[in-house]
């Protein structure tokens, strides 16, 4: 029921920032700093090829294994007969609720990407080297564990994705305007500690917004709604790398600039999310169920007592 998939919900919110700070940790392994552009395509090549290998055995169990649903619906909402694609996408064309979340996602996901390229760039100006990037790479997907972890159980909880998505962009928002800020500083621990923080309001975000995708689309089918939520976040993320690259030069100037971009792009993804109108539709609908399934005798109860004998 809506138990299980709040708990599914937890897990693909620490697998996603897992799954990231695995990248992190293998591609280094193959890919090294050269100057030399034949082993370096080398390197990549093989990077590329491991990769594909890998995901490849992966996909074998998985399209034996995972049935494309479970025998019984896990609950009211699932049995509900999903739109066709033709009615599906005039219902996302005049959700005005689900453009609102998808400029908003793809805020904070272009702010994740971005930071993630450009990092290096970043912190070079500031006198820090590729040991201090791979440490605020890891700190930041660390907490982002920790706060995936926080956030999906308080979600699963609450119900409350709106403000939970308010929370997390103000804490990304002010956690990378401050970061960029720190580097002044010198101190390592509050750069640790505050980009630490952008990672656990970072990592959530994208489950959190998958589940809110969910409920303001309802009776859409998850799958197109999400999936049209992460292909069009995408463009975000590659805007705002071009954009951060164009900022961010050699200077601490620049570098200071870069972190203002994340600090405004979050700024307006916040301003975005509140105008959203965070109708949950799927969760009023298995209520509303659940509340008709207590008041209702079963089925059961009502052939026992046409089948007892009258006492008159």
């Amino acid at each position: 029921g809506t138990q299980s998939r709040d708990l599914a919900c937890v897990l693909f919110n620490i697998a996603m920032p897992l799954g990231t700070a695995a990248g992190y940790l293998i591609a280094p392994m193959y890919v090294q700093n050269t100057t030399n552009h034949e082993q370096g395509k080398i390197w990549c090549q093989n990077l590329m090829f491991s990769t594909a290998v890998f995901t490849s055995i992966i996909l074998v169990p998985a399209i034996i294994l995972i049935r494309e649903k479970p025998p019984t619906p896990p609950s009211s909402g699932a049995d509900v007969a999903k739109e066709p694609f033709g009615e599906a996408m005039k219902g996302i064309l005049k959700n005005s609720s689900f453009w609102l979340l998808t400029v908003a996602f793809g805020i904070f996901l272009g702010i994740f990407g971005a930071f993630s390229t450009v990092l290096e760039r970043l912190i070079r100006p500031f006198g820090y080297g590729q040991a201090e990037t791979t440490l605020f790479e890891g700190v930041t997907l660390a907490c982002g564990c920790i706060g995936a972890l926080v956030c999906g159980i308080f979600v699963a909880k609450s119900k409350r994705y709106k403000a939970t998505l308010c929370l997390l962009a103000l804490l990304c928002s002010v956690s990378m305007g401050l970061y960029s800020v720190s580097l002044y500083s010198s101190s390592i621990l509050l750069s640790c500690i505050l980009v630490g923080l952008a990672g656990a309001a970072l990592a959530p975000i994208a489950p959190v917004s998958f589940e809110l995708g969910c409920e303001i689309t309802f009776p859409i089918g998850e799958a197109f709604s999400n999936g049209l939520l992460l292909t069009i976040s995408e463009v975000f993320g590659i805007l705002l790398t071009l954009v951060m690259q164009r900022c961010i030069d050699s200077t601490r100037e620049g570098s200071i600039r870069g972190g203002m971009v994340c600090l405004i792009s979050g700024l307006i993804g916040l301003i975005t999310i509140l105008f959203i109108k965070e109708d949950l539709k799927r969760l009023r609908l298995e209520k509303k169920d659940c509340e008709e399934s207590l008041v209702l005798p079963s089925p059961n109860t009502l052939n026992e007592e046409s089948t007892s004998p009258s006492l008159a």
